[in-house]
């Protein structure tokens, strides 16, 4: 079942953490809805951006494999509103440039240790439009609040 013009629901639901420990990671129909608008507004854009396919390693998680996976109590995974990504031959700080330059609407826009891209979008409140950068600093997490033209 396709969500939007590039992204299917098996792709968005996909984890080997839920899989790894027998939990279900479904969305019910409302999640189902944000992540059509999500994909939509968000992923189709920067798909069409760089004109590669991108194949997202996590959009939709159920609270629980939200949980077992580390992830943020107040993720935006769990309401159908963020994804963490990659898109072949570019840096992460690369990809970060051209959608802020290109105006795609975010929420947040993270560099996750530099590994990939965490990007949320909401239609439930105002976005703040933050950037940050997350990094393992002695064995924690150091978040920092990037300006534009620091990325």
């Amino acid at each position: 079942m396709m969500l939007s013009k590039y992204f299917s629901l098996a792709e968005c639901i996909r984890s080997r953490k839920a899989r790894l420990l027998g939990l279900c990671n479904n969305p019910p129909t409302e999640i189902i809805e944000r992540l059509k608008r999500f994909l939509t507004t968000v992923m189709d854009p920067i798909r069409e951006l760089f004109g590669l396919p991108i194949s997202p390693s996590s959009v939709y998680r159920t609270w629980p494999v939200n949980t077992a996976v580390g992830g943020s109590a107040t993720s935006q995974h769990p309401e159908g509103e963020a994804a963490d990504f990659n898109v072949p031959g570019h840096t992460v700080r690369e990809v970060m440039r051209r959608i802020i330059a290109a105006g795609i609407p975010f929420d947040q826009l993270i560099d996750e240790y530099g590994s990939w891209v965490h990007i949320s979008h909401t239609f439930r409140r105002k976005n703040r439009r933050q950037i940050l950068e997350y990094r393992m600093v002695n064995g924690r997490t150091v978040r920092r609040e990037l300006k534009a033209e620091e990325v």
